[in-house]
């Protein structure tokens, strides 16, 4: 996916020390973060990441750029398996979040999603590390209170709820639009603005079913309260087969679900 830097912290949050938002950089290894590793002390995520490789203690106190140019005049002289390593800059991440509190809150509250790109001349190029950005996703996820999230079809996790016509969730299917719906709106007899209507009609007509009924209240309770009463631990996706922010009923399901019930939604999940 190609990021249009004039939108960081609009549309996502770039984690890159010269990005545009606070929490963007300060989720960068570059930033000036001390941090208590299973290593000893650092100044900065950066330090410690090249001294896993050279094991000079100079690098405790570096950060930044500094670090990155100490390292490259220096001859990398320990070698631990990728594995091992990507588990150490994981808890070294994960220390720099929970020693920092006012961070750690705003990055749960955001539902931005992260992007880690360079800008050049205006232009973004992708920095790599998808695996940082995971840990960091994983590590928001698990602290964030339980929400209401979207996805396309193929999102597999556990909280997956398909709303689709052709589904059989026992969940699911109260929710899902009628076939005649879908037609009209994909033969172009009806407009979006009248699906719109005709969606949440349909879900007002159904509030009288008492399955309905209940299960809605017991989703309402379990994201808003926390709790696992329908058996799907921190939040429910609901998935459609729609490509991600196209006009598509999960979209209204959420806005429906927000309206009367104040249910936090925690966004659009990647793929």
């Amino acid at each position: 996916m190609v990021h249009d830097p004039t939108l960081d912290g609009v549309t996502h949050i770039n984690v890159y020390s010269k990005g545009k938002t606070k929490l963007g950089k300060f989720l960068s290894n570059f930033t000036h973060t001390p941090i208590e590793t299973e290593d000893g002390h650092f100044e900065s995520v950066e330090g410690y990441w090249h001294w896993l490789g050279l094991r000079d203690d100079k690098l405790r106190t570096l950060y930044g750029w500094e670090a990155k140019k100490y390292a490259s005049n220096s001859v990398k002289t320990f070698k631990l398996t990728e594995e091992e390593f990507k588990n150490k800059i994981r808890k070294a991440i994960t220390i720099k979040l929970e020693t920092n509190p006012d961070k750690l809150s705003e990055l749960r509250n955001t539902v931005l999603p992260l992007a880690h790109y360079y800008v050049f001349n205006g232009f973004a190029k992708d920095a790599g590390y998808k695996w940082i950005l995971e840990h960091i996703n994983s590590f928001r996820i698990e602290r964030k209170a339980p929400m209401i999230y979207t996805a396309q079809y193929r999102y597999s996790g556990q909280d997956r709820i398909d709303i689709t016509v052709k589904g059989n969730h026992i969940v699911g299917k109260l929710y899902a639009p009628t076939w005649d719906m879908i037609m009209g709106l994909k033969n172009g007899k009806i407009i979006e603005d009248q699906y719109t209507q005709m969606y949440y009609k349909m879900l007002c007509d159904r509030w009288e079913n008492k399955d309905y009924r209940e299960t809605t209240l017991s989703l309402v309770d379990m994201v808003t309260t926390g709790s696992q009463s329908v058996g799907h631990p921190r939040g429910i996706t609901f998935v459609c087969f729609c490509p991600a922010e196209n006009f598509c009923h999960r979209y209204l399901l959420v806005k429906w679900f927000q309206h009367n019930w104040n249910v936090p939604y925690g966004g659009e999940r990647s793929l």
